[in-house]
């Protein structure tokens, strides 16, 4: 009797096992479903300039991020396009950690590009080819990116990058009298900077990348003005 129960004890945990495993697999693929795009969490950068440097504001920093976080979701949701959320709580292995900072790397080169590929560019945009794909051909992330893919479900990332250098007061009074003792007025310090990027996860490679050259995203109508006209032209469901 006692070696009955026993079988029927051991039958019973196996089958709960059993059960959770499978409970647990399908739980675990229907959270990995296939999107589009996979929206990194924008990095903007904005740093107040006073007469006595050059200051990041965080806070400000933090504002025009949230804005650009809403405002790209929406709009990549209206032109019907699938979306998984990059989390930076999630813990990621030494690759993944190496394909990010690898983004960073192919961002600031981005800003140097060899006066030879831009003429190249420049020729294949002319005879209506693809003059991204030649002006930033060897920027790639690897075949590391897919770790993205296969911890997301998305065929494709975007990168959001924004800097932002503001005036204070002072600093446009004292221009002010600069050039009215000397006759020379030094340039503006202003500038403004955003640029969606576009990554194939499949290869790591670059899709499309946007830029602009206005705007400030701490306010709500102009970051949705800014990325309303980088989404418009921006290539990522292709």
């Amino acid at each position: 009797m006692n070696f009955s129960l026993s079988i029927l004890t051991a039958s019973a945990s196996l089958f709960v096992l059993s059960f959770g495993q499978s409970a647990w697999a399908n739980e675990s693929e229907a959270a990995i479903e296939p999107t589009d795009v996979l929206m990194m969490t924008p990095n903007a950068e904005v740093v107040f300039i006073t007469t006595g440097g050059a200051e990041p504001r965080a806070d400000w920093s933090q504002s025009a991020n949230d804005n650009f976080s809403t405002h790209f979701a929406t709009q990549l949701e209206a032109k019907g396009l699938s979306i998984a959320y990059f989390d930076p709580e999630l813990d990621g292995s030494d690759e993944l950690e190496q394909v990010l900072a690898l983004q960073e790397v192919v961002n600031d080169a981005m800003f140097v590009v060899p006066p030879h590929k831009v003429e190249a560019s420049r020729a294949v945009k002319k005879a209506g080819g693809d003059h991204q794909a030649e002006l930033f051909e060897g920027l790639t992330l690897g075949n590391e990116a897919s770790l993205l893919k296969d911890i997301y479900g998305s065929e494709h990332a975007l990168f959001v990058d924004h800097y932002s250098q503001i005036e204070s007061g002072g600093v446009f009074l004292m221009q002010v009298a600069i050039g009215a003792a000397t006759g020379y007025v030094p340039p503006s310090q202003n500038i403004r900077f955003s640029r969606g990027t576009v990554f194939d996860l499949e290869t790591g490679d670059v899709v499309d990348t946007q830029t602009h050259f206005f705007g400030d995203p701490r306010d709500v109508g102009e970051s949705s003005n800014i990325v309303t006209k980088i989404v418009s032209e921006l290539s990522i469901d292709d």
